[in-house]
């Protein structure tokens, strides 16, 4: 049984592993995860917001999408910012993640440690590529959205 620690260790550093196995038992995890358990995930620590996040990508939960963006813009820092971000681009219209994030640079693009992940969801999505700092270069944010979609 693929248990919550197993996930939570592939999630930190997003390193997951593109077999179909990671495929399976992550959908087999996240099938268990009801409404009440994202709204208590959802109120939890940086660990259960990525948890959940991860969850709602890939089940791709539409109906989460408004609160992932309050979150995206109330933490602006965190491990949780890639889940939300991961969430958005896969739950949300193209149009609707590009505007998002670009908002979301615009706002923090000077205080957020989670410019690479941003970046790399803008170029995945066709997004605003302007990126003066040479960031970007995080193929995990690519990867994870590839496996998931």
């Amino acid at each position: 049984m693929y248990t919550e620690q197993t996930l939570l260790r592939h999630l930190i550093n997003f390193n997951l592993n593109e077999s179909e196995e990671f495929r399976k038992l992550a959908r087999l995890y996240c099938e268990g995860i009801d409404q009440s358990i994202i709204g208590e995930y959802f109120s939890g620590g940086w660990r259960e917001k990525l948890l959940v996040s991860f969850c709602i990508a890939l089940n791709k939960k539409s109906e989460y999408l408004k609160q992932l963006e309050v979150l995206l813009f109330s933490e602006i820092n965190g491990k949780q910012i890639k889940g939300y971000i991961l969430a958005i681009v896969l739950t949300a219209s193209s149009d609707e993640a590009i505007k998002i994030l670009n908002s979301y640079l615009d706002a923090y693009k000077e205080v957020s440690m989670e410019l690479n992940w941003i970046y790399d969801a803008l170029e995945w999505l066709g997004g605003n590529l302007s990126n003066e700092k040479g960031l970007g270069s995080s193929s995990k944010m690519k990867t994870a959205i590839n496996i998931l979609q």
